[in-house]
């Protein structure tokens, strides 16, 4: 998968536990900033973001990677073939809130040689207590493995939208308004182990001096 390395500038805090709940079901109002606990991936250093997010009704729960090189989401199906992981498969036909488009997904493929294919369904989905109802996503029937084999159950992306064939978690949550603003934040600790996302805002308690702004390219 791809992972993202922790080369950020050390910040302050260690970050306190947080129950990403089960409310993929719960009509949620406007949240100012939401924290998502990270976890340490290879031993305990925190090579890639890691954390829950939970699917369908009623819910299903999944351990995934929140990826900003990519922009999809999509999680292993439970009839998925090659090297899937031995965790979570989503399976639409538990959950009486998904619903199958009889549409295939593009295929994806990452830069260490990881392919996914797979079809589209429609589910609610929620992270850290924030729910997009209807979400259309991939749930993924084929998976080879490149050079990184991984334990996850699938891949949030976050990167700018720039398919339409694609519903993006993070796009549809700024759209419905479910934040006070469009945006989110990596954070880690001193000791390169704990982390987490903040959803919705600029968490000044994680950082120390000021922020510098910089144009990014959608690419």
């Amino acid at each position: 998968m791809v992972e993202h390395r922790a080369q950020l500038a050390k910040l302050i805090a260690t970050m306190p536990k947080i129950d990403t709940g089960n409310t993929a079901n719960t009509t949620l109002g406007k949240r100012a900033i939401t924290g998502v606990q990270i976890n340490a991936s290879k031993g305990n250093t925190l090579f890639s973001f890691q954390g829950g997010v939970s699917v369908g009704t009623p819910n299903q729960d999944f351990e995934i990677l929140f990826d900003t090189g990519s922009q999809q989401l999509w999680l292993q199906a439970a009839s998925i073939r090659g090297a899937a992981s031995a965790g979570n498969k989503f399976d639409c036909s538990k959950s009486s809130t998904c619903k199958p488009t009889g549409e295939n997904a593009p295929d994806i493929l990452y830069v260490d040689g990881t392919q996914v294919r797979g079809q589209f369904v429609r589910d609610n989905v929620a992270v850290a207590g924030l729910a997009v109802p209807n979400l259309k996503f991939e749930q993924a029937t084929l998976q080879t493995t490149g050079n990184n084999r991984t334990d996850l159950d699938g891949v949030m992306g976050l990167a700018f939208l720039t398919l339409t064939v694609w519903e993006q978690y993070w796009d549809q949550l700024v759209k419905r308004n479910n934040v006070d603003t469009g945006v989110f934040g990596y954070y880690i600790d001193e000791t390169d182990s704990v982390g987490g996302i903040s959803f919705g805002g600029i968490d000044a308690s994680r950082f120390a001096g000021t922020l510098n702004w910089f144009p990014v390219s959608p690419a």
